[in-house]
């Protein structure tokens, strides 16, 4: 596709908006198969959850529907993993240049199994990494690669450990960048909520709850939509971006990226050839076709002739219009005449005024100075009980923090000189 960047740029990871970038160019020329695939399985796990929130959250009967509704929930989340799974594999196939894997029953069952071993932790896991913070951009990027990595699904566990800990400063921003793209988006979402009621009303007439009650969208049902909506809409991107993220990993060990550039490039370079073989075909025709009977002559005085009063004016035209006028230096009008007598009072009111203030800030600035010369306090150290306390406790939190920091600096810039050796 005209994408991927060479093997020289894999060493520490591409920029992390760069594969953003590439990420929105790859879901643009993706095959309409894998975008209806992820949407195929992530809205009836979006409509499972909300259904199932404003059941448990509003519902009589909640209690002795908890569990059936967990149960579905879980076989929705089953569904939207291994849909993600197939999308994934079909992007890369796009990205390949190759045709869209064939998907059978059996391929699907294996999918199935390995997200129910290993993607149904994703709830459970995840709070925890965030929790801990630190251990979260790998978390995440693990359960991301075991949809995303081209692997059959006996080898994706290790394909997903072994590409969570690659690259580990692109990923952690690559989770800062989604996470403000999530906050963008949900923000938005929830902003149509809001004035979807009033253009209803403006445009059909319709009344809604909406237009009596003005912060009904701030119930925790609107807001478990809005999530869902969230996820439905960045789903792609997210899946996209660990797709590229598995490619350019493997491609350190395999190779893959030389061999589809240059796929690319054969076919760039038929394409010209194709081009070159009709522009000289158009060019053998028109040398072929006879040629037209000349149009009448006309005086050279006629066409090329043109006075310097003609123009200086076509010039003076030109350079009056708006366009090149504030390019223009601003000339100074000259007033003619004297001023009446409403300008001179007013022009001597404004000098009387900045005399009148010039005189009270003088005046002020006096009576500070005369109060600190005068009143000027004697400070007398005072011990308060506790003191030494609160000072000890204070530059204890400093240290800590420092400890903290630098341990942090440490751990980016241990992971940033981690190279990834390729093997033959």
């Amino acid at each position: 596709m005209g994408i991927l960047r060479k093997p020289s740029h894999l060493a520490q990871g591409l920029p992390s908006l760069d594969l953003v970038e590439q990420a929105l160019y790859v879901l643009r020329h993706a095959p309409p198969l894998a975008i209806g695939a992820f949407w195929f399985g992530g809205v009836p796990y979006a409509l499972g959850l909300i259904y199932f929130w404003s059941d448990m959250s509003r519902g009589a009967m909640a209690a002795s529907r908890l569990t059936a509704g967990a149960l579905l929930l879980a076989c929705a989340h089953l569904w939207m993993r291994v849909w993600q799974a197939r999308g994934c594999a079909v992007l890369s196939a796009a990205m390949r240049d190759a045709p869209a894997p064939a998907w059978r029953l059996r391929d699907g069952l294996a999918e199935a199994g390995l997200q129910l071993r290993w993607g149904a932790w994703t709830w459970v896991s995840l709070p925890f990494a965030m929790l801990a913070t630190l251990p979260y951009a790998r978390v995440y990027a693990f359960y991301q690669s075991l949809v995303a990595a081209d692997e059959v699904p006996s080898g994706r566990v290790a394909a997903a450990n072994r590409l969570a800990v690659l690259w580990p400063w692109q990923n952690h921003l690559l989770v800062f960048w989604l996470l403000i793209f999530r906050a963008i988006v949900f923000v938005e979402v929830v902003t149509c909520l809001r004035v979807l009621p009033w253009l209803a009303h403006a445009f059909l007439g319709v009344d809604s709850p909406g237009m009596r009650y003005a912060l009904w969208f701030l119930n925790t049902t609107v807001l478990c939509l809005a999530l869902a909506m969230t996820h439905l809409l960045l789903d792609p991107l997210v899946k996209a971006i660990y797709v590229l993220r598995c490619f350019y990993g493997g491609a350190t060990a395999t190779g893959v990226d030389l061999l589809t550039e240059w796929r690319a490039e054969r076919a760039r370079r038929r394409s010209n050839r194709g081009g070159s073989v009709v522009a000289v075909c158009l060019a053998l025709a028109l040398l072929l076709t006879p040629a037209a009977a000349p149009a009448a002559a006309t005086t050279p005085a006629e066409s090329s002739t043109v006075t310097p009063a003609h123009l200086d004016e076509a010039l003076s035209v030109v350079m009056a219009r708006p366009v090149f006028a504030w390019r223009m230096p601003r000339e100074t009008v000259r007033q003619s005449g004297k001023d009446n007598w409403l300008l001179r009072q007013l022009r001597a009111l404004g000098v009387r005024l900045r005399r009148l203030g010039a005189a009270l800030a003088d005046l002020w600035e006096r009576f500070c100075f005369w109060l600190m010369r005068h009143f000027r306090p004697r400070y007398r150290p005072v011990r308060e009980p506790g003191a030494i306390t609160a000072v000890a406790l204070k530059w204890t939190i400093a240290v800590l923090l420092g400890l903290l920091l630098a341990a942090i600096g440490w751990i980016v810039w241990r992971g940033r000189r981690r190279v990834v050796v390729a093997t033959a």
